[in-house]
C-alpha cells in the first residue's frame, strides 16, 4: 500500500532544520576548543524539532521561519538588506520588530514576522550581493517562495481561517506584497510591481490600517475586534509605521508609474510614527553600527511633508484644460516649495552636491530622502523642459547630482 505523500510544509520543515545542522557541522569543524564546541552542540535542539506530518496543521508556518535565521543564505540575505536598502523606501517595515521574531528574541505578543516576509527580505537583499557569488542566484528563489506562499495566503482557504484572520497576519501580507511590488520594480515589471502594491493598499483598507486605533469604537463589530488583538502601545506603534510607509510607498510608485494615489493623506488618521527601543545583538543588521543612526520618525515625518507638496500641485500643473501659462506658474511656484522644503530639512538629513561625492556620503537613511525628492524634481519638470528654462536647469542639476 502506497503511503501518504508528506505536506509540503512538513519538507519544507526538514529542508529548513537540516541547512540549520549543516551550518552548524561547518561552525564546529573551525573551533578548536572542545569548550566551545560543546558549547554550540549543547545548543542544538536534536529532538522534537520536526513534527510529524500529522501533527502539522497546514496553516502554521511558525516552526519554519522561526528556524530560518539559522539558515546561513538566508540570515545573510536579511542582514544585506537591513545594512544597505534599510530604510529607503522601506520604512514599512519595522526593523527592531521584524528582527525581534526574526532572532526568536520576543517570547510572546504579537508577531511581525512570517515565512513569507522572510523571504521577501531576503529576496531584496540577496540582489544586492555580488552578481557572481551564489547568493545572488538565490534572489529568484527567494522571491517565487515568498510570492507563492502570499498568493495561497490572498486567494485560498488560508487567509479565511483563524490563522490569518487577525489584523496582525494581514499586516505581515501588506508588507510582504509591497517587498514584492519593490523586486519587480528592480527587474522591469512594472505591471506585477503595480499589481502587488494595488493588493497592498486594498488591505490597507480593508483592516482600517489607515485609522487610530483608539477610535475603532463606532460599532459592536470593531469593538470587538479591538478587544480580541488588544493593541499594546508597542503594537499601535508597529502598526502606525507600517502604515505611514505604505503611504510613501504608494506615493512612490504612483508617481514612477504615473498613476493616481490609493492612500491620501485626508483619509489617514494614524498618528505619526515613533521610534521603538534599540535592541541589542543586531548589529550585524545596522549599515553602521558603531555611528549613531538618525531616527528613522525624522524622514518619514519630512517625506510626508514632501507628499502634500506634490499632491497639492499635482492637479494644478497635469490638467490640461488649464493654460500652458497657469501651468508654467505652477510649477514654478512648486519648484520653489521643494526648494523650501530642502532648505528646512534637519541636518542629520540634507545634503549638498560635495557631501554627495564624498566618499562616505552613502547612509540608506539620508538616501530615502534625497531620492525622492530628486523624483518628484525630475517628475514633475521633465514634462516641461522644452517651455521652461527653469526645468531644463532642475533637471540638469537633479541629474548631476
Amino acid at each position: 500500500m502506497r503511503k501518504e505523500k508528506a505536506s509540503l510544509h512538513y519538507r519544507r520543515q526538514l529542508e529548513n532544520h537540516i541547512a540549520y545542522l549543516e551550518s552548524t557541522l561547518n561552525n564546529l569543524k573551525n573551533l578548536s576548543e572542545n569548550d566551545k564546541r560543546q558549547e554550540v552542540l549543547d545548543a542544538v535542539p536534536f529532538t522534537n524539532f520536526v513534527e510529524p506530518p500529522s501533527a502539522i496543521s497546514p496553516t502554521d508556518s511558525s516552526t519554519v521561519w522561526s528556524m530560518l535565521h539559522f539558515v546561513p543564505d538566508v540570515r545573510e540575505s536579511v542582514s544585506l538588506f537591513f545594512k544597505w536598502l534599510y530604510p529607503n523606501q522601506y520604512v514599512f517595515i519595522y526593523r527592531e520588530a521584524f528582527l525581534m521574531d526574526f532572532l526568536n528574541k520576543k517570547k510572546n505578543g504579537t508577531c511581525y514576522c512570517s515565512e513569507e516576509l522572510v523571504y521577501s527580505v531576503a529576496a531584496l537583499g540577496a540582489s544586492v550581493s555580488d552578481k557572481s557569488g551564489p547568493l545572488y542566484a538565490r534572489s529568484n528563489h527567494y522571491y517565487n517562495t515568498a510570492k507563492r506562499i502570499v498568493l495561497r495566503k490572498l486567494f485560498q482557504e488560508e487567509l479565511n481561517s483563524n490563522n490569518y484572520s487577525a489584523s496582525s497576519s494581514k499586516l505581515i501580507l501588506i508588507q510582504s506584497l509591497l517587498c514584492l511590488s519593490f523586486y519587480n520594480i528592480k527587474h522591469g515589471n512594472n505591471e506585477l510591481a503595480w499589481y502587488f502594491s494595488g493588493l497592498a493598499c486594498r488591505i490597507v483598507h480593508q483592516i482600517g490600517l489607515h485609522l487610530n486605533s483608539n477610535s475603532w469604537s463606532y460599532n459592536k463589530e470593531e469593538q470587538d475586534q479591538r478587544a480580541i488583538e488588544n493593541l499594546s502601545q508597542y503594537d499601535s506603534e508597529v502598526r502606525s509605521r507600517v502604515y505611514w510607509g505604505c503611504y510613501l510607498a504608494d506615493h512612490l510608485i504612483s508617481q514612477l508609474f504615473g498613476r493616481v494615489t490609493t492612500l491620501t493623506l485626508s483619509n489617514s488618521t494614524v498618528p505619526e510614527t515613533d521610534d521603538l527601543p534599540d535592541i541589542s545583538g543586531i548589529e550585524d543588521f545596522m549599515h553602521n553600527p558603531e555611528k549613531e543612526p538618525v531616527l528613522v520618525k525624522s524622514p518619514v515625518k519630512n517625506l510626508i511633508i514632501l507628499s502634500r507638496i506634490t499632491a497639492v500641485f499635482v492637479n494644478r500643473i497635469f490638467i490640461k484644460s488649464v493654460t500652458l501659462k497657469k501651468r508654467l506658474d505652477n510649477l514654478s511656484i512648486f519648484n520653489s516649495e521643494m526648494k523650501s522644503w530642502k532648505l528646512a530639512l534637519p541636518q542629520e538629513l540634507s545634503w549638498t552636491k560635495d557631501t554627495i561625492i564624498s566618499q562616505d556620503f552613502y547612509d540608506p537613511t539620508v538616501c530615502c530622502v534625497s531620492y525622492q525628492y530628486y523624483m518628484a524634481i525630475l517628475s514633475y519638470n521633465k514634462p516641461f523642459v522644452s517651455e521652461s528654462g527653469e526645468s531644463r536647469k532642475l533637471i540638469e542639476l537633479a541629474i548631476e547630482e
